[in-house]
């Protein structure tokens, strides 16, 4: 009896793990809009960060739609892909990252010919925090080390070792 309970425990939460990943996956703001719609958030979130005019507004909006559309395009390539199996070979993951740099490139001259000076620094300063968190990812545990962290009452060493001294 005890087994048949302890089974069907582990059971339950093998059930609810698998659950609670796939409902992450598929939580992901961008895929659930259409390009219409996610380029519509994002031009009315610029138009509030930078007070862009109407012309302004709609010159976004078209850019936005369009990259939104490629983005979906690229998207769909890739799933079609990975439900056939089929792997990407170095040449086509260097192709791929060499034209989403040159994608970005135009985009980013597309929003200066857009913007004025002050908007497009102010713009540059918002998108300057999105491509940091990679790095900060696997640098587990390190402010424990960190000569600005006043955990151990202050002192500046390390937390292995330490914790016998006073």
């Amino acid at each position: 009896m005890k087994k048949l309970v302890g089974l069907t425990v582990l059971i339950f939460l093998v059930s609810l793990t698998i659950n609670a990943q796939n409902f992450k996956r598929g939580n992901r703001s961008n895929s659930q809009f259409t390009p219409e719609q996610s380029a519509t958030l994002q031009a009315k979130k610029m138009a509030l960060n930078l007070d862009l005019t109407e012309k302004q507004q709609k010159a976004v909006y078209k850019l936005m739609k369009k990259n939104a559309e490629e983005r979906t395009t690229i998207r769909d390539e890739r799933q079609a892909n990975r439900q056939k199996g089929e792997s990407l070979t170095q040449e086509e993951r260097f192709a791929n990252a060499n034209t989403r740099a040159d994608r970005q490139i135009a985009h980013k001259a597309e929003m200066k010919n857009i913007l004025s000076a002050e908007q497009f620094d102010k713009w540059q300063q918002n998108r300057k925090g999105f491509g940091n968190n990679k790095g900060k990812m696997g640098k587990k545990g390190n402010n424990r080390r960190n000569s600005n962290c006043t955990c151990n009452n202050g002192s500046n060493n390390s937390y292995r070792g330490n914790r016998n001294r006073v």
